[in-house]
């Protein structure tokens, strides 16, 4: 082996560690292209993730929000309610003090009226018939007074 074929060796020896140390370093920046890819793809998942999160949580917030106005608006008709059923009751306890008055007031007209048999007892339909017997009374005596004022004529 002389020096010319052993310079040619070094030489391909050489030549084949660059092509090599080539090839490693291309698969060396390839692999850290990638991974680095894959981080700012994570990262981007993340920021989506983190975007997504924030919108749920407001979304909760205005569902909690939410339910909290129809919370206080059930409570303010549940209010309502208990103030009508009061005055409902303070009506009908109105009512029922007019109509003891009532009954009373008819109870002292009865009395002073001669034409009210005060043994009959009182319901609302003698109440009626006799209301209706009194109008029709003071229908005939009109009818009866008309006649009387009406000039006669007997030549007919």
């Amino acid at each position: 082996m002389d020096s010319t074929t052993t310079l040619l060796i070094v030489i391909g020896i050489v030549a084949l560690l660059a092509i090599i140390g080539l090839i490693v370093f291309v698969a060396r920046r390839r692999s850290q292209a990638a991974v680095q890819k894959q981080r700012d793809d994570d990262r981007r998942q993340a920021a989506d993730m983190r975007e997504s999160a924030e919108d749920t949580e407001l979304a909760a917030r205005e569902t909690e929000a939410k339910a909290a106005r129809a919370r206080a608006d059930a409570q303010q008709a549940q209010v309502e309610a208990e103030r009508l059923l009061r005055d409902s009751a303070q009506r009908q306890a109105v009512a029922e003090d007019l109509r003891v008055d009532s009954g009373e007031q008819l109870q002292r007209a009865n009395a002073v009226d001669p034409d009210v048999d005060e043994s009959r007892p009182r319901t609302a339909d003698t109440r009626a018939a006799d209301t209706r017997t009194e109008d029709t009374r003071t229908e005939d005596t009109l009818t009866a007074r008309q006649r009387d004022d009406e000039p006669r004529n007997d030549s007919a």
